[in-house]
């Protein structure tokens, strides 16, 4: 390119020199600027329109997102090359970073890509001097349900957020391709829902993706009605639920606030459906740990409805 005036830039420079040749940069005293990582951030020219970046894939995805980000800052269209070996050769989550970064260029991606690198790179000890760890071993909902788990732990407060009740109900649930066709947006509203603490939390998301994507199918709103019935069966220290051809069959977990005098009272209320099974050998003091609910065939044709009645028996 013998029409191009070149200029050079890195951190070993002078400060005075280093600012003249930005300066002159800016000014369009050279063309083409060739640097280190130094212009990664601070750096404003709107005028630049191309970056190329060697050796990609030896960069972090934060560091790439800044620099990628160097250009395209007016009202010119940016163009970011990165230049990487051959993918067979490149190492660790480096084809992972460069992914990611291709894959998100929209508004508003930043956040999208900070997720990622969190979960790439893992988060920092809370109380230690270590900046990365194993996030991405859990995933990061369960990383934050540990922590909160944790806190409560310290604070003296019983928890049973750690219990994953098993949920065997035959009815799909899911969110069709056809009803969110992108899939970073599927995942994304996968692990909203994942993220729900409450039943309201629930039904809040499944209004918000109403308004955002029309009317839901019937395999998302079984997604709402199962993720409701496992937050409150969370609650009630219901360990598994599972929906056979006459009956639902209850297992209380031993952490279980249900106590065996309410346990009774359900049954001479609700006698003619409700029975109890003792575990082998229980004293007698102890509260039974099934719970089998009889259901009529009608009922049967609207099995969450029915599960929201029995576990409404069983809340104080």
């Amino acid at each position: 390119m013998p029409e191009a005036r070149f200029c050079v830039a890195h951190g070993q420079m002078a400060e005075e020199e280093l600012e003249r040749v930005l300066v002159g940069f800016v000014n369009r005293d050279s063309h083409v600027l060739v640097c280190t990582t130094i212009i990664e951030s601070g750096v404003d020219m709107p005028d630049v329109n191309t970056i190329i970046i060697d050796r990609a894939d030896t960069m972090g995805l934060a560091q790439l997102y800044q620099l990628r980000g160097r250009v395209g800052r007016g009202n010119r269209r940016g163009y970011c090359t990165l230049l990487v070996p051959p993918e067979e050769s490149l190492a660790g989550d480096a084809a992972r970073r460069l992914q990611v970064l291709a894959e998100h260029h929209e508004l508003g991606a930043g956040l999208k890509i900070a997720q990622a690198d969190l979960e790439l790179r893992g988060s920092g000890e809370l109380l230690g001097d270590r900046q990365h760890g194993a996030l991405a071993a859990v995933g990061l909902e369960t990383y934050i349900e540990l922590l909160e788990e944790a806190v409560a732990e310290a604070k003296g407060e019983q928890t049973r957020r750690r219990l994953d009740p098993d949920l065997e109900v035959p009815l799909p649930t899911l969110i069709p391709e056809s009803y969110v066709t992108d899939l970073d947006d599927r995942l994304a509203e996968y692990r909203r829902i994942a993220s729900c603490r409450s039943p309201q939390q629930v039904r809040e998301l499944v209004a918000a993706w109403e308004d955002r994507y029309g009317a839901p199918p019937p395999e998302v709103l079984n997604l709402g009605w199962m993720t409701e019935m496992k937050l409150r069966c969370r609650e009630l220290g219901i360990e598994r639920l599972r929906w056979l051809s006459l009956r639902v069959e209850l297992d209380l977990h031993e952490t279980s606030g249900i106590s065996a005098v309410q346990l009774g009272k359900i049954v001479s209320q609700q006698g003619e459906r409700v029975s109890l099974v003792r575990r082998p050998g229980a004293p007698a003091e102890e509260a039974p740990r099934r719970v089998k609910v009889r259901f009529t065939p009608q009922e049967g044709e609207a099995p969450f409805r029915f599960l929201h009645w029995v576990l409404r028996l069983f809340e104080v």
